[in-house]
């Protein structure tokens, strides 16, 4: 009789600690490194080149994101921006092209915008997102540029990406 209830404890204490072992195991984040990289472009001489922001037409930005999931499941990026702040106030906001996506017509290259982005467990992603800004207004006033997402529980999630140093 009292192997038994040994037994049992045993049993009942081993499923106890499995459980919560692998609801610690699921627990995790999605850590994101990124890398900012930019120009101001203008067309004085009928060629695109780089310059001064004074004199700039136009405004290209790249950004690469390294995404970590640390969770033992599958993270989702629904719904992704790019937004550009001036003094904690809102500018402008749009859809991040996605490099991966480049595709040729005639003589000029185009993107599609940034789908969904699924994260594997336990993985690391980069994806290499872009876009051209041609309003003055907008590259010559911002202050911060943040990315935004809504994450697998539809928690919108952001993280600064780029402060201007001017």
């Amino acid at each position: 009789m009292d192997n038994q209830v040994i037994a049992i404890i045993g049993t009942l204490l081993g499923t106890i600690m499995g459980w919560a072992l692998n609801s610690i195991s699921s627990l995790g984040w999605l850590k994101h490194y990124a890398e900012w990289k930019d120009k101001y472009i203008c067309n004085e001489t009928g060629n695109f080149e780089d310059c001064l922001q004074e004199k700039a037409t136009y405004y290209i930005y790249n950004l690469t994101l390294d995404m970590y999931n640390s969770s033992s499941n599958p993270k989702i990026m629904r719904n992704i921006f790019i937004q550009f702040y001036e003094n904690n106030k809102l500018i402008y906001k749009e859809v991040p092209d996605d490099e991966n996506t480049e595709f040729y017509n005639s003589a000029s290259t185009f993107y599609k915008k940034i789908k969904p982005i699924n994260i594997n467990p336990k993985s690391v992603l980069q994806v290499k997102l872009r876009s051209c800004i041609d309003d003055k207004n907008i590259f010559c006033n911002f202050s911060s540029i943040w990315l935004v997402y809504s994450n697998d529980r539809d928690k919108l999630k952001r993280f600064l990406v780029y402060k201007n140093k001017t």
